[in-house]
């Protein structure tokens, strides 16, 4: 079997500071909300020209210039 790239996708949410605008937990319309993207490879050769693209509903905004990358060894 030849060595293959192998990545595992992860999505999270999460109230943004302050984000949970009227307290109750839950997410409403006003909150803002933080999404985490994960990507993991775990495969055993590398991972080339990756894009990743997450497509939001119609009725979210996304905040401008909100968007940091983290990469690890």
């Amino acid at each position: 079997v030849p060595a293959v790239p192998v990545p595992e996708f992860f999505k999270f949410s999460e109230f943004a500071p302050g984000g949970d605008v009227n307290g109750d937990g839950f997410f409403n319309e006003g909150d803002v909300v933080r999404y985490t993207l994960r990507v993991r490879h775990i495969g055993t050769t590398p991972i080339s020209n990756a894009v990743l693209t997450d497509v939001l509903p119609g009725q979210v905004a996304y905040v401008a210039n909100s968007t940091t990358v983290r990469t690890t060894a």
